[in-house]
């Protein structure tokens, strides 16, 4: 967790491995700001105590974790549409 402690956290995916990793900076003293998720079902509800919503830009320094089981295809899928955004810090949750 000590790449992540300084950086606003962003959790991108909002199902089981993004709960999970929200939980876990919880109980490291951590948390994120927001959950993005793409799904418009999610939108506007609550998970863990956070916001879902659509990814949009909120602050460009604010790390944001991709949380989705497989990395390969649809995370640099993932990973461009944020960097279009304008994010430039953006992880997998692998890489931690």
């Amino acid at each position: 967790m000590c790449k992540i402690a300084e950086d606003k956290i962003i959790i991108y995916g909002a199902g089981c491995c993004g709960a999970l990793f929200a939980e876990l900076l919880l109980k490291s003293g951590l948390h994120a700001e927001v959950f993005f998720d793409k799904s418009p079902a999610k939108e506007g509800k609550r998970l863990m105590g956070l916001q879902i919503q659509q990814p949009a830009l909120l602050d460009a320094e604010s790390l944001v974790v991709v949380c989705i089981l497989k990395k390969g295809k649809l995370y640099e899928e993932i990973a461009q549409n944020l960097r279009q955004l304008g994010y430039k810090k953006i992880l997998h949750i692998y890489d931690l």
